[in-house]
């Protein structure tokens, strides 16, 4: 096999990602049964990455260009939003953010950067700036809601999940500010780089995105201690009661007698 193909690259990030599996498999066996779930979502994206290089590795489920020059593995695409929506959902859940519409809004904007490459890459111009734009506006989204409203909640957490909170966004960030960017400098866009020098750029992206996220994550164990008990005390805590209607209506003071 030729080393300088996109086939190739795939193939030795495949070999890279089944060590990094077994090794994180291991890892997760070693923890208590019901502490397994908080460190589930780093196992996710490390298998999540292995199945999209193995396919990847050997051509499956590809798309050709508007040109018919070139061709998108559709693996690579589909382990971003997957894993990409665990990893915000999950940062997200770190913070502590309980309203549902926030979650919502990962969901919508990894879906809509997906969709948006995806379809910039098979249409033809000048459609194809439409989807690049929505690609954009995706990507500053999730951006501003990361260090935004996120992070304003994330502020109020104990110490150790504070910083578990911060190093993993800050990585998630990084990842898709640099993905964006080689995306947009690649081979199907302004084709500043070459298809083989994008796709080993993005390898080594995914490859430390993705087993850095996992990586911090097994490693904090007191960060999930502090989660455990923050999920165990609002378990346990009881709802707050409504005010009643006569504490609503605010008193306006006793009238004074009429001459």
């Amino acid at each position: 096999m030729d080393i300088f193909t996109n086939q190739a690259v795939n193939a030795f990030g495949a070999v890279v990602m089944v060590i990094a599996s077994i090794g994180f498999i291991v890892a997760i066996l070693r923890i208590d049964a019901d502490r397994r779930i908080y460190y589930a979502p780093g196992l996710f994206v490390v298998l999540s990455l292995f199945v999209s290089y193995l396919l990847g590795a050997n051509d499956l489920f590809v798309l050709e260009s508007s040109d018919g020059g070139d061709v998108l593995g559709l693996p690579s695409f589909i382990n971003y939003l997957l894993s990409w929506t665990v990893m915000m959902c999950y940062i997200t859940y770190l913070a502590g953010v309980r309203e549902y519409r926030y979650y919502l809004a990962i969901i919508a904007g990894t879906s809509a950067i997906v969709l948006g490459t995806v379809l910039a890459w098979v249409l033809d111009p000048p459609i194809t700036f439409v989807f690049l734009l929505l690609h954009l506006i995706a990507t500053i989204m999730l951006t501003v809601l990361a260090y935004g409203p996120i992070s304003k909640v994330g502020a109020d957490q104990t110490g150790e999940l504070t910083l578990l909170f911060g190093k993993l966004r800050n990585l998630f960030i990084m990842t898709l500010l640099i993905t964006s960017t080689i995306g947009y400098t690649g081979h199907g866009a302004l084709g500043l780089l070459d298809r083989f020098t994008g796709s080993a750029a993005g390898v080594y992206i995914e490859l430390v995105s993705h087993i850095g996220f996992a990586a911090i994550l097994f490693r904090s164990h007191d960060a999930i201690d502090d989660l455990i008990e923050r999920r165990e005390s609002l378990a346990t805590s009881p709802p707050e009661e409504p005010p009643s209607p006569e504490d609503a209506i605010e008193p306006e003071g006793t009238p004074e007698p009429a001459d």
